[in-house]
């Protein structure tokens, strides 16, 4: 599953616009794995700090034939397959053909995620937090 991109205890390193390093970590990652009746199969990937607060999560629910992504950016599902997509972005010196856009918007508290950019085969490149802080992925 191309959406499932990391692997559990894969380490992934942001640094934000004030040069602050932030280390996150897979926590784990689960594949096919039985829910309940109505949602019969699932995939998520964790992503937390060394603290433990999760900052991301990837969740694909199966409908039908087909999976239903989600991401999760601190308490909020937001549904990838109806965000608004991106083209040519560079991110972090590589260039970006087609990334998605998830925002929230009315974040409550100024450390909570106000914008993602996610690509489907990477991950999550870049998030904003409420406060204007901006975090982007180092390769």
């Amino acid at each position: 599953m191309a959406w499932l991109i990391y692997d559990e205890n894969d380490s992934i390193t942001f640094v934000n616009n004030k040069a602050e390093e932030l280390l996150l970590g897979v926590e784990f990652k689960t594949e096919l794995s039985q829910v309940n009746e109505v949602y019969p199969i699932e995939a998520e990937i964790s992503v937390a700090d060394s603290a433990g607060y999760q900052w991301f999560k990837i969740y694909l629910l199966k409908d039908g034939s087909s999976f239903k992504k989600y991401i999760k950016c601190g308490s909020v599902y937001r549904d990838l397959d109806n965000a608004k997509t991106m083209t040519d972005a560079t991110i972090a010196g590589k260039q970006y053909a087609r990334l998605l856009l998830i925002e929230e918007e009315k974040p409550e508290d100024d450390d909570d995620i106000a914008q993602v950019i996610f690509h489907p085969g990477e991950g999550v490149v870049q998030f904003q937090l409420a406060d204007s802080t901006i975090y982007t992925i180092q390769r």
